[in-house]
Order: structure tokens, then C-alpha cells, then sequence
């Protein structure tokens, strides 16, 4: 490490080397500038606030927990099709908007049955 002379320490020559821990008047005023407990004036809805409009925090906001809490309790995404179709029958029949046993809103007995004869 460089070895200072007293004039060195004094002066501005102190602040332009680069090989030792200075504290500029720079560093002064920026440390003046800053409040004592620079947080003591954020109320805690305004520390939160502040947290969630940060972007990539990855933050537990309101909404997500109304949508957690939207979900219900052992809900899967998994269901196999004849589970997801023995549920739909249950709730099938007039007025429930499935009306499975429909074609086109009608019922089979609406259609004719045609024959197709092929002869050789």
C-alpha cells in the first residue's frame, strides 16, 4: 500500500489515488442526503405496496390468495375421461344446458330411420 505524506492526507491528491479506502466529500453528501432510519416514514401497507410492484418477486399478492382461495379443496386436474363423464351424468337432463341424449336439440325420435340397400 501506498504510503501517504501528511501534505497528501490534507489535500485533494488523497482523493485521487486509487489504491485506499477514501471518504470522498462525495460519499459525504451522499451519506448526508439520507434520512436517519430511512424507512421510518413507510407504513407497512406502503412497504408492501412498494414490495408488489416490483417486478420478479415473486410476491404472495391479494389476488393470487383470492385465487387460491378460489380453488377447491383436493381439486385435480387429472380426472380420467369416463371420472369427468360419470359426473357429467349426473347433472344431465332438461334444463341443465348438456342434454347428451340431444342431436342438435332434438330428440332421436325426431330423425327417420333410413335403410340403405345395396344390391350386386
Amino acid at each position: 500500500m501506498q504510503q501517504l505524506t501528511k501534505q497528501q492526507k490534507n489535500s485533494s491528491t488523497y482523493e485521487a489515488l486509487t489504491d485506499v479506502n477514501r471518504f470522498s466529500n462525495a460519499l459525504l453528501s451522499k451519506l448526508n442526503g439520507i434520512e436517519a432510519d430511512a424507512t421510518g416514514d413507510l407504513a407497512v401497507s406502503e412497504i408492501k405496496i412498494l414490495y408488489e410492484s416490483n417486478g420478479n418477486t415473486n410476491a404472495f399478492t391479494d389476488s393470487l390468495l383470492a385465487k387460491l382461495n378460489g380453488i377447491e379443496q383436493d381439486a385435480t386436474g387429472d380426472q380420467t375421461a369416463s371420472e369427468i363423464l360419470s359426473l357429467i351424468k349426473t347433472v344431465d337432463g332438461s334444463g341443465s344446458g348438456i342434454d347428451a341424449d340431444l342431436l342438435d336439440g332434438l330428440s332421436s325420435n325426431r330423425y327417420q330411420k333410413q335403410l340403405m340397400v345395396v344390391i350386386r
